[in-house]
């Protein structure tokens, strides 16, 4: 496997970056006490060793069905998180069984850890993906607010990434202080762009990468967009939301 979507190369560079991405990880999870469930079964994808989840989170779930394409996850992600009340593991990539699932857990809530906009990364790297499919990409992704109707389901996914410049002693400040934006509705690429030309000191330059993950939530769910400081060189922005299934909006 490859180092986009897993395998040794990957871990190793999330391993050597947790300090970096720790305030990153503890913003998602005060969301995630916000807004997300508490309880209950949970439906997990592609949720790798579970770098960006705090352990206390995931323990008050009483089970919690985990999946993803990486064989070296799951022994990964029960060191990290130890102490779960319920854990199953699953490999393979979530996407593919995702109604299967839906109808074996049919009350649990459903999240896709910075999943969706690795399918892209995929697509582009390791499938030599054309612009047809690609296009059939996005149209499936945008079609996850109407499969999961009526479920309790959010996602943490990139939305645009590309390279950086900025002095390392600014990186720092940023990686400790991560910034983000609570939007009422979903902001075009565009906006995302404008909002790092505000940023002190940063440089954005080359091409960024669209991930197509434009359209997962409906256009007037509520969201958050967070910025992070992947590296020295290398940011991304994140999007994150939670949908209820009383009004298939955050709460």
């Amino acid at each position: 496997m490859s180092s986009i979507s897993g395998g040794s190369r990957w871990h190793w560079r999330a391993w050597r970056n947790a300090a970096n991405w720790r305030a990153l990880s503890k913003a998602v999870d005060g969301f995630h006490r916000d807004f997300g469930p508490q309880g209950g079964e949970l439906l997990l994808f592609g949720c790798s060793a579970g770098w960006m989840l705090q352990t206390a989170w995931l323990q008050s779930f009483s089970s919690i069905i985990a999946v993803d394409l990486d064989p070296l996850a799951k022994h990964l992600f029960r060191l990290r998180h130890p102490g779960l009340k319920q854990l199953a593991w699953h490999q393979g990539n979530a996407l593919d069984t995702l109604d299967a699932l839906l109808i074996a857990h049919p009350q649990a809530a459903i999240y896709f850890d910075n999943m969706l906009g690795q399918q892209a990364l995929i697509e582009l790297h390791e499938l030599k993906a054309s612009d047809k499919d690609l296009a059939l990409l996005e149209k499936s992704l945008s079609q996850l607010p109407q499969r999961l109707r009526g479920r309790f389901w959010g996602s943490l996914h990139d939305r645009v990434s590309g390279p950086v410049r900025m002095p390392s002693s600014e990186f720092k400040r940023y990686v400790h202080q991560p910034l983000s934006h609570r939007s009422p509705r979903a902001q075009p690429n565009a906006q995302l762009v404008r909002w790092l030309s505000e940023v002190e000191a940063l440089q954005a330059h080359g091409e960024w990468l669209d991930h197509l993950t434009s359209g997962v939530f409906h256009a007037d769910n509520p969201r958050v967009y967070l910025l992070w400081p992947f590296a020295p060189q290398y940011w991304h922005w994140l999007e994150m939301a939670w949908v209820k299934p009383s009004t298939d909006t955050l709460g």
